[in-house]
């Protein structure tokens, strides 16, 4: 009887816990970009859900631009590259392209973002390439960068590609700073005058405006920018200002 009554009064052990439901499904990015603008924002999107999802800091190899030491490395391999293939020219005008692309602030920001997915940036300079119309070999090259994670020294690497290109071509590289936009006509004009000057084979001119010049212009020549034409208004009455100094 009392053998009964354990057996009897013993409780089964409770059912398991029914399983838990799987998570839902992410939903999926969009990739109906019209425009590398719209591509940056969406890339930007999922760049940072999946840096959400990383338990450690992602450790950062690449230095700040104007590293000139890695900047040369990658021009001067990149300038072989280009002479090798007889594409000098067109990788030439096409840097100039990236460069005027990283003035979007949105574009140049997501792709000097460290923490951002390497596949997204080149997928993004992918489109870009396309809508800037560059050429295979400089598409490669900036995706090479993504991969080494050089792509926040583009800008210093367009540089020193710039000063390789002008000194094997004996261009003479001219900054013309003005306060106002310079026409195409008045741009023609300043060039053939510093080709005179100098006896370059060709000049290769780029416009800045700064309207803290007033009037006039400012000419540097060479990418170390050695020589200096001041022409301006405010050149002028800085010169004043350092003769009335001196009385």
């Amino acid at each position: 009887a009392a053998a009964r009554r354990r057996a009897g009064g013993a409780r089964p052990p409770p059912p398991p816990p029914p399983p838990a439901a799987p998570p839902p499904p992410p939903p999926p990015a969009s990739m109906s970009m019209m425009s590398v603008r719209a591509g940056v924002a969406a890339k930007r999107s999922a760049g940072a859900s999946a840096s959400s999802r990383r338990s450690a800091p992602r450790r950062v190899a690449c230095r700040a631009a104007g590293d000139n030491g890695p900047a040369a490395g990658y021009a001067n391999a990149l300038m072989d590259l280009a002479s090798e293939n007889k594409v000098l020219d067109a990788v030439h005008a096409d840097l100039d392209k990236v460069s005027g692309a990283l003035a979007n602030a949105e574009l140049r920001e997501f792709l000097m973002n460290p923490v951002m997915d390497a596949e997204n940036k080149k997928d993004v300079l992918g489109k870009l390439a396309g809508e800037l119309e560059l050429c295979t070999y400089t598409k490669n090259f900036l995706c090479l960068l993504v991969d080494k994670q050089r792509i926040s020294i583009v800008e210093a690497i367009v540089s020193e590609f710039d000063s390789l290109y002008c000194a094997k071509t004996n261009t003479t590289l001219a900054t013309v700073t003005s306060a106002v936009a310079l026409e195409e006509g008045q741009q023609a004009l300043i060039a053939k005058k510093v080709q005179d000057i100098t006896g370059a084979k060709s000049v290769k001119l780029k416009p800045v405006v700064d309207e803290s010049v007033i009037g006039g212009l400012v000419l540097t020549l060479g990418s170390d920018g050695s020589t200096q034409i001041d022409l301006s208004i405010r050149g002028k009455i800085e010169e004043v200002e350092r003769q009335l100094a001196m009385v």
